[in-house]
């Protein structure tokens, strides 16, 4: 964690895979979504609509991106676009 003036930088990670809760909220008077990764306890993700927007289009690349990658042998030009997988971590409850 870093501060800045009068910010605060978190790093911050989580894992998600299809069976991982992902919930969300709209707030339209403030302009935001919410996501929640991970039920209650999980990461929290809070973006205004351009930025929602962004993600879509981020995640779409990166889905497009992995087929690619997946759907033949990896070359150097598609070995880079997909990052190791690491297995996510079972939890009872």
């Amino acid at each position: 964690m870093a501060y800045f003036g009068n910010s605060v930088q978190v790093s911050a990670w989580v894992a998600v895979n299809g069976r991982s809760e992902i919930t969300y909220r709209v707030y339209p008077a403030q302009g935001i979504a919410e996501f929640t990764l991970g039920g209650s306890d999980g990461l929290e993700l809070q973006t205004n609509e351009a930025g929602l927007r962004h993600c879509v289009g981020a995640f779409t690349a990166a889905l497009d991106a992995f087929g690619a990658a997946t759907a033949s042998p990896p070359d150097v030009a598609t070995a880079d676009l997909v990052e190791p997988v690491i297995p996510p971590i079972e939890h009872a409850g």
